[in-house]
């Protein structure tokens, strides 16, 4: 079988100019208010037992990603008021030193 092509032109787009980030694009991400159930697996089955442990380590992967993701953001938050108030404490004595070198 030979394979000819369809059209000389450019194949189309799938409707999308560019690609954007979810976070821009109105897609949210999922935020469960509620704990994700138990896993439920037949002991027997050395397969499924063995997804149901990975799918624990997934879980705890996740949370541990989360509350590393939060404690940054609130090391940030910190760090801001810091610098806001070093500015703030700069500019007050920057306005001294202006003052008495007059």
């Amino acid at each position: 079988m030979v394979r000819t092509k369809s059209s000389p032109g450019a194949s189309p787009r799938n409707g999308r100019s560019t690609t954007r980030p979810s976070s821009i694009s109105g897609v949210k991400p999922r935020n469960r208010d509620k704990p994700l159930p138990p896993i439920v697996y037949d002991s027997a089955d050395p397969v499924a037992a063995k997804r149901a442990r990975n799918t624990e380590a997934a879980r705890k992967s996740r949370a541990r990603k989360v509350e590393v993701q939060e404690q940054m953001e609130r090391r940030i938050a910190e760090l801001e008021k810091e610098l806001q108030k070093s500015r703030q404490s700069e500019a007050y004595w920057r306005s001294i030193a202006e003052a008495n070198a007059l």
